[in-house]
């Protein structure tokens, strides 16, 4: 199995993974899965969130949000936390995952490089549920 398909197993089995769709096309995704060990069991970490670029700004990203907060929510055992990291330069999900109670937890100087060679930090964020 390739990364894609074993996080997206491991989030199905352990986690939450929505999609949204419009005119029956899939517009949006959201998906994340128990850390482990056990004692990381309250946690859900790699978020990942997908938003289709001709419908980004229209609140699909924030529905997504909503669901998955409701779905974490019905887990046991229970989740009390969620984990994401973004890029420093992506400056609007930043923006949206504060507005939705994420906080900053840090800075990781210099992870990311992007297709161009350029290089980003990573801010990892943290929110309870």
């Amino acid at each position: 199995m390739g990364y894609v398909e074993t996080f997206m197993e491991r989030a199905c089995r352990t986690g939450v993974s929505l999609g949204a769709f419009m005119d029956d096309s899939l517009v949006g995704e959201i998906h994340a899965a128990r850390l482990g060990p056990r004692q990381f069991n309250h946690v859900l970490g790699d978020l990942t969130i997908a938003v289709h670029p001709d419908v980004q700004g229209k609140g699909v990203g924030s529905a997504l949000f909503a669901a998955f907060f409701n779905a974490a929510a019905s887990i046991s055992p229970a989740i009390t936390r969620v984990e994401l990291t973004a890029r420093s330069g992506n400056a609007g999900a930043l923006r949206l995952y504060e507005r939705l109670g994420f906080i900053p937890e840090g800075r990781l100087v210099g992870r990311v490089k992007l297709p161009n060679g350029a290089i980003e930090d990573d801010i990892p964020m943290g929110r309870s549920l």
